[in-house]
């Protein structure tokens, strides 16, 4: 993430990568069934967040 800010405005980039996968297999008497999967992902995106208070223990920010 790559953020710059101003008293109460915050915008920037955001990247992120996620994998994940799967097996599905079934074995019976005429033979074997298996189905790997596996997934990536590649996600750019855009950041905007916007201060609205700031108390002493708690921080109150929209995110888009």
């Amino acid at each position: 993430m790559i953020r710059f800010s101003d008293e109460n405005f915050y915008f920037g980039f955001v990247y992120t990568f996620q994998t994940t996968g799967s097996r599905v297999s079934s074995v019976d008497y005429s033979g074997e069934y298996r189905f790997d999967t596996k997934i990536n992902c590649n996600s750019p995106g855009f950041m905007l967040q916007f201060k609205f208070e700031d108390y002493n223990i708690l921080k109150l920010d929209m995110y888009i």
